[in-house]
C-alpha cells in the first residue's frame, strides 16, 4: 500500500479525542441517599458491568471509523509490484512517420499519439524527467527535460518522412536511461505499429525496464510500390544499352490491374509499361534503353497507385564516364594492350618496365602488369595503397619457379604463400559462370572449351581469393580478390607455353575485369538511413564546401561533407525532409546528383492489432512488455495505476460508514 498525501495521517491524532472522552468521565455525579439498597447493590453492579462493555464498544467502532476517513484522505493506492514513488525518468516515443498522417474520426492518428503523450505527461509529476523521441533523432531529443519542456517538444512533432524499427528506437532509449539509472524508469512507445517495424525486433539481454506499447489504431491500406532498383550491368558507357531492373511489391491483399509504370532519364521518358499484381505478389519490370551522352544521369520512375502517392515516384542517378584510362607496365610487348587498342572508352598507356614510371600508371584506374620478370619490391607498397583506395590491378605474371619478387608481391597483397611451379600441361577444367565477372556472357556455357597451359603455380590460396576459371586440381587460372575498396585480378598461366593469349576468353575476360573496375556509386539515398553517400574520384581543399539543391527549387542545404583519400562522404542527416533530385554543387558549380526517396518500410501499410501485439509478445516470451488498450481513452489516469497502483480511497470511506451504522444500530438496540 501507497499513501499519496503522507502528511495527512497526522490526522491519526484525532484518535485520542474519543479515548480521552470514554477514559475520563467529566459528568459531576450526584449521591442520593436510599434507605434499602442490597437489591440495588446487586442490579447497580451488574448494569455497570455491562455498560462497560457497551463502552468499549462504541469506543472501538468509533476509532475504527476515523483511522477510516484519514486513511482515505490520504489517498492511498494498493500496488503488488516493487516501489515506485519518488522521482522517475520517463522515456516517451512518437511515431510520426507518414503512416501516422492518416486520419480517424476526423483527427491524424499522430495528433491522437501526441494528445496520449501529453495524457502521459501529465500524468507525472513536476519533479520527473522526460525523454521525448520521434523518428528524427534530434538534439533536443537526446537527453532529459523537464515536464513543461516536454510537452512543448510534443506538440512541436511534425510528420517526419524517417522511418525507424522499433529495435533501433528502444536501444537509443535505453541508451540515455542507463546513464541515469538511479531512478525507477518506464518506456513508452506510441504507434500504429507497422508490422515491418517489428521485423527482427529484440530487447536487450540486461533490459529491465517497462515497456509500454500504446498502439494507436491504423487500418490496413492497399498499396504499390518500388521495392528496388539495379542495372544488370553494374558499369556505363556511352551508347551502351542499359537493362534496369525494377522491382514492383503490392503491400496489400487484393489484386491491382492496370498499374502504369514510367521511367524517365533526363526528363525523357524512356519507357512505359502496365502491370498487373496479385495481393503480397512482388514482381520484376525490365526496361530496356540507350542512354544519350556522358555524365551524370538523372532518373525517375513514376507509377500510378491510388490513394497512397508519397511513395509513386522513386529517384535515381547514374554516372557515365566517356573514358576510363588503363595503365600497362610490360616486358617488350603487351597482349593486354591489344585487346583495348580499338576500344575509345579504354584508352591505353604502355610503359616499358626498365624505365617506367609506376606513378602515373597506377593513377589509372585500371593498372596492369604483363609479364614483368621482376617487378622491382619498391613498387608493392605503392601498389597496395592505389588498390586499398579503389583502383583496379590485373597481374599477368611469367610463371615460372623460384620468382621471388612475384612471390613478395603476392605476399604483401595477401594472395597467398607457399607457391609451387607445376609443369605439366594442363586445360581449363570449368567457369565459375555465376560470377559477375561471367554471369550472362556465354549462352552455351556446356561447350565452351577452356585454354591450356604448360605449367601453373599451385599453393596455398588466401581464402578471400576467389576462383574464376578453375584447372582440375582446384588451382585458379584466374583469380580475384578484393583489398580494401578496390580488387585484383590474377592470371596464373605459363605465358611463353600457352594458348590463353590466342582464346577468345582472355579478351573476354580482361573486358569484363576493366568494365567492373572501381567503385561503382550508389544508384540512390534512402531518408533516415545512416550510411553516407560517398562520390568517388572528388577531393576538397580545406576551404571548399558541397552544398545541395532540390531540382526546380532554390533552397540550398549545408550538409556534413568529410573528404578522405578522393573520396567524398555526404551525410544528410535531418536536413533534407523532401524526396526527389539534388544537386551537388561545389563553387557554385553543379558537379553531380543524387536520388533520394522515402524509406520503403512506411510503403508496406500493414498494422498490429492489441490482440496481435500480445500474442507477438507471447510467442517471444518477452517480459516486462504491457500493451495500452487502444480503446482506453484517459491514459494518463490508466497509467497512474500502473505506476501508483489502484485508489482504495473510497473503500476506506464505505468502511467508515459501516463501523458509524453499526455504532448507531448497536446504540438504539442497547436503548430498546
Amino acid at each position: 500500500m501507497q499513501f499519496l498525501r503522507p502528511e495527512m495521517l497526522w490526522g491519526l491524532l484525532a484518535l485520542s479525542v474519543p479515548i480521552a472522552v470514554h477514559l475520563f468521565n467529566f459528568k459531576k455525579q450526584r449521591i442520593v441517599y436510599f434507605p434499602f439498597t442490597s437489591f440495588l447493590k446487586e442490579i447497580k453492579e451488574e448494569t455497570q458491568q455491562q455498560s462497560k462493555i457497551k463502552h468499549w464498544i462504541v469506543l472501538l467502532l468509533r476509532l475504527l471509523a476515523i483511522m477510516a476517513i484519514v486513511l482515505a484522505v490520504a489517498q492511498p493506492t494498493w500496488n503488488d509490484q516493487s516501489n515506485t514513488s519518488g522521482k522517475k525518468n520517463i522515456s516517451i516515443y512518437i511515431d510520426n512517420s507518414f503512416s501516422m498522417e492518416n486520419q480517424k474520426d476526423g483527427i491524424s492518428l499522430l495528433e491522437n499519439a501526441k494528445n496520449k503523450a501529453l495524457d502521459i505527461v501529465f500524468a507525472h509529476g513536476e519533479n520527473d524527467n522526460f525523454q521525448i523521441i520521434a523518428n528524427e533523432f534530434s538534439g533536443i531529443q537526446q537527453h532529459f527535460v523537464t515536464k513543461d519542456k516536454a510537452l512543448d517538444i510534443i506538440q512541436s512533432i511534425q510528420p517526419s518522412p524517417i522511418s525507424r524499427p522499433l529495435t533501433e528506437v528502444l536501444e537509443r532509449q535505453q541508451d540515455l536511461l542507463s546513464k541515469k539509472a538511479d531512478h525507477p524508469a518506464a518506456i513508452y512507445h506510441i504507434s500504429d505499429f507497422q508490422k515491418n517495424h517489428l521485423d527482427n525486433f529484440k530487447i536487450p539481454s540486461n533490459f529491465n525496464t517497462p515497456l509500454r506499447w500504446v498502439p494507436v489504431q491504423n487500418v490496413a491500406t492497399d498499396n504499390i510500390y518500388i521495392d528496388s532498383i539495379y542495372f544488370e550491368i553494374p558499369y556505363h558507357s556511352p551508347a551502351q544499352e542499359e537493362i534496369l531492373h525494377v522491382v514492383l511489391k503490392n503491400a496489400g491483399n487484393n489484386p491491382v490491374q492496370n498499374v502504369r509504370c514510367e521511367l524517365s532519364v533526363n526528363q525523357q521518358i524512356k519507357g512505359v509499361t502496365t502491370e498487373e499484381l496479385q495481393g503480397q505478389q512482388q514482381k520484376e519490370v525490365l526496361f530496356k534503353f540507350t542512354s544519350n551522352g556522358d555524365g551524370i544521369q538523372e532518373c525517375k520512375i513514376n507509377i500510378n497507385d491510388q490513394p497512397i502517392v508519397f511513395d509513386n515516384n522513386f529517384y535515381f542517378t547514374y554516372w557515365i564516364e566517356k573514358e576510363r584510362p588503363i595503365g600497362i607496365i610490360a616486358d617488350k610487348t603487351s597482349n593486354a594492350k591489344r585487346v583495348f587498342q580499338n576500344d575509345a572508352h579504354y584508352p591505353s598507356t604502355v610503359q616499358q618496365s626498365n624505365n617506367a614510371n609506376l606513378n602515373s600508371i597506377i593513377n589509372s584506374p585500371i593498372f596492369i602488369l604483363e609479364n614483368l620478370s621482376n617487378p622491382a619490391s619498391g613498387w608493392v607498397s605503392s601498389i597496395k595503397s592505389k588498390v586499398e583506395e579503389g583502383g583496379t590491378l590485373i597481374v599477368i605474371p611469367p610463371v615460372q619457379e623460384n620468382n621471388s619478387a612475384w612471390t613478395n608481391l603476392y605476399n604483401q597483397l595477401g594472395i597467398g604463400a607457399g607457391f609451387e611451379f607445376a609443369s605439366t600441361t594442363t586445360k581449363g577444367d570449368h567457369v565459375d559462370f555465376n560470377h559477375p565477372l561471367f554471369k550472362g556472357v556465354f549462352s552455351k556455357a556446356d561447350n565452351f572449351q577452356l585454354p591450356s597451359s604448360n605449367g601453373h603455380i599451385t599453393g596455398n590460396w588466401n581464402p578471400e581469393v576467389q576462383n574464376l576459371v578453375y584447372y582440375p586440381d582446384g588451382s585458379p587460372m584466374l583469380w580475384m580478390r578484393k583489398i580494401g575498396k578496390g580488387q585484383v585480378f590474377g592470371w596464373n598461366f605459363n605465358t611463353k607455353e600457352s594458348n590463353v593469349f590466342q582464346h577468345s576468353l582472355f579478351p573476354i575476360a580482361m573486358t569484363r575485369c576493366a568494365e567492373l573496375s572501381g567503385n561503382q556509386q550508389p544508384l540512390y539515398f534512402t531518408l533516415g538511413q545512416n550510411a553516407p553517400f560517398v562520390i568517388q574520384n572528388l577531393s576538397l581543399g580545406n576551404d571548399e564546401q558541397i552544398t545541395l539543391q532540390l531540382n526546380d527549387s532554390k533552397e540550398k542545404i549545408l550538409p556534413l561533407v568529410k573528404s578522405n583519400n578522393r573520396q567524398v562522404s555526404i551525410s544528410i542527416g535531418q536536413y533534407i525532409n523532401t524526396s526527389g533530385i539534388y544537386k551537388a554543387i561545389q563553387n557554385n558549380q553543379p558537379f553531380y546528383s543524387i536520388g533520394i526517396n522515402y524509406n520503403k518500410d512506411e510503403s508496406s501499410l500493414q498494422f498490429f492489432k492489441d490482440t496481435e501485439l500480445a500474442d507477438f509478445i507471447s510467442q517471444n516470451a518477452w517480459t516486462g512488455i504491457e500493451v495500452v488498450d487502444s480503446s482506453v481513452e484517459n491514459i494518463g489516469n490508466y497509467v497512474k495505476k500502473m505506476d501508483e497502483g489502484n485508489e482504495i480511497w473510497w473503500y476506506l470511506i464505505i468502511v467508515a460508514l459501516i463501523f458509524l451504522l453499526t455504532e448507531s444500530l448497536l446504540t438504539g438496540l442497547w436503548k430498546m
